[in-house]
């Protein structure tokens, strides 16, 4: 008989074995972003004081993480790019409690392995 493929051993990443075993909470990902829209400044975000609330909320019962990419992670040249204090709140208020991507994924080497957890 037909069987399907083993996606869940497949998928298991080491990164994301380990992010989600440390702690046992279940995982959300929270996905922001702040780029320039319709030639215009961003307007579809999270602004910090409300993403400081959502993740206040949401770190005792959850593993959090946290996405925004930039320019540099999406290998773009977008000249209208802001600067915003997210990640500096979320390194600030929320350590050990947020897992940022782009530490997340740090250990990634294979671009086959990085497309799939995007």
């Amino acid at each position: 008989p037909w069987l399907p493929p083993p996606f869940k051993t497949f998928f298991r990443h080491q990164p994301a074995k380990d992010l989600l075993d440390n702690n046992n909470k279940p995982l959300v990902v929270v996905i922001n972003k702040y780029v320039k829209e319709w030639d215009a400044p961003p307007v579809n975000f999270f602004p910090i004081p409300v993403l400081r609330e959502l993740l206040t909320y949401l770190t005792p019962k959850y593993t959090i993480l946290y996405k925004r990419t930039n320019p540099a992670m999406l290998r773009d040249a977008m000249e209208d790019w802001y600067e915003y204090g997210d990640k500096e709140m979320i390194k600030n208020e929320f350590p050990g409690d947020v897992v940022l991507y782009e530490d997340f994924s740090s250990e990634i080497t294979q671009a086959d392995d990085y497309n799939l957890l995007t």
